[in-house]
């Protein structure tokens, strides 16, 4: 198991919109059915993705949590 401290909190917001065709962050809270203010906060580093926000990303993408939080800053992944 390697550290990943590559990743940002918006690399998992543009991996979402790049695996379901989403062409900006106004889609990708229609998707995720969440306030487009929740991911502007997120991106602007004033909130965080929070357990209930991979809850919600896991019922919109049907991915599973250790996926969805894989792709999060400081997540262990193997290479």
């Amino acid at each position: 198991m390697v550290r990943n401290t590559k990743l940002k909190q918006n690399d998992l917001f543009d991996i979402i919109k790049d695996e379901f065709d989403l062409k900006n962050d106004a889609a990708l809270a229609d998707f995720l059915e969440v306030q487009p203010a929740m991911i502007s906060k997120i991106r602007n580093g004033k909130g965080s993705v929070t357990p209930r926000m991979i809850l919600i990303i896991h019922d919109a993408t049907d991915w599973s949590i250790a996926k969805i939080k894989g792709y999060l800053p400081g997540s262990s992944v193997e290479q």
